[in-house]
């Protein structure tokens, strides 16, 4: 049997979107994407079926986020140190 994914990990990467594939994971509680180049949050880049909790954004360069983008559920949500 394999082990579901909570936690997810990007940060430092430097890429420039939020990965593709993301809502496969239904027991993602953690997301980690920080530290990276993302310009932008289009609507349906950080759906997941699970409940995300902990969401890092900060130290991007987010110059747009779309409505409808981020999770309903969020209850620590950090978007420090980015830039528009």
């Amino acid at each position: 049997a394999t082990t579901p994914v909570d936690t997810v990990a990007l940060n430092g990467n430097q890429l420039t979107k939020v990965p593709s594939g993301l809502p496969q994971y239904s027991q993602l509680v953690n997301m980690n994407l920080s530290s990276n180049a993302i310009t932008t949050v289009e609507s349906g880049d950080l759906t997941v079926s699970g409940s995300v909790i902990d969401l890092d954004m900060s130290s991007n360069v987010i110059a747009s986020i779309s409505s409808n983008s981020l999770p309903g559920e969020i209850v620590i949500l950090s978007f420090k140190y980015f830039k528009f």
